[in-house]
């Protein structure tokens, strides 16, 4: 199953990557940068590299996976639109991904955490993105925004807001681990989870955002996204 994967929840983030029958994944090329000032015009230049990097032409693609948060408005409407977009005009399947499964399945196949732990990621304000999960990374809980304190009692935290939040987390009593401190979605997770779960026969999310509060920004300029204005994004690699 060769797959094309965005996130934009916290950085922004591309791969290319095959999941193998056996279960095995094997990430074919992947772009990411923490820009988030021009981040549609970013996405669209990753988009085309990191195809061009696999050596992938987007008729190649068997299916496309999108992170749907939580994270900021701006952020998820540009992957999201994107990626719509370009499967639209592809003709490829696309399906939602939460995106803080993307940290649980990094820690997960770790093996470095036996105990439930958080995946969180800032939401500034104070406040982080959070979801719980088993040891044998099931979901329990979440997604929320919610101040650090109101985390799961105990729990190992995991992802780039343990390092943000870092103190307020101690306050409240809750570790985070070191291993995945700085820990962001990456959309070679993402794509790997999410051909995971439909290799399984499950079904994944739908497209609408889940944005867990209100927003405050501008929706990006649609322009700068839509393939048949922006000629880059209509190829592939040979």
């Amino acid at each position: 199953m060769l797959t094309l994967a965005i996130d934009t929840s916290a950085v922004t983030s591309v791969a290319v990557v095959s999941y193998e029958e056996d279960g095995s994944v094997r990430t074919l090329a992947a772009r990411h940068t923490a820009e988030t000032n021009t981040q549609a015009e970013v996405l669209v230049a990753l988009v085309k590299e990191t195809l061009e990097d696999a050596s992938v032409a987007p008729a190649d693609l068997d299916v496309m996976f999108v992170g749907v948060g939580p994270g900021p408005f701006t952020g998820l409407r540009v992957g999201i639109m994107a990626a719509h977009m370009l499967s639209f005009v592809w003709g490829k399947p696309l399906h939602g991904v939460m995106s803080l499964d993307a940290i649980a399945r990094d820690v997960l196949v770790s093996g470095a955490v036996e105990s439930p732990f958080v995946a969180a990621i800032d939401a500034r304000r104070k406040e982080l993105y959070w979801a719980s999960y088993a040891a044998d990374g099931t979901s329990l809980d979440g997604p929320h925004v919610t101040v650090p304190g109101e985390l799961p009692a105990g729990a190992v935290v995991c992802g780039a807001g343990g390092s943000v939040q870092r103190a307020l987390l101690e306050e409240a009593g809750l570790s985070v681990h070191p291993d995945f401190a700085e820990l962001q979605p990456s959309a070679a997770s993402l794509a790997a989870f999410g051909a995971g779960v439909l290799a399984r026969g499950g079904s994944l999310l739908g497209l609408e955002p889940l944005y867990l509060r209100e927003s405050d920004a501008k929706v990006p300029d649609a322009m700068t996204l839509n393939p048949r204005l922006n000629p880059s994004l209509n190829g592939g690699a040979a």
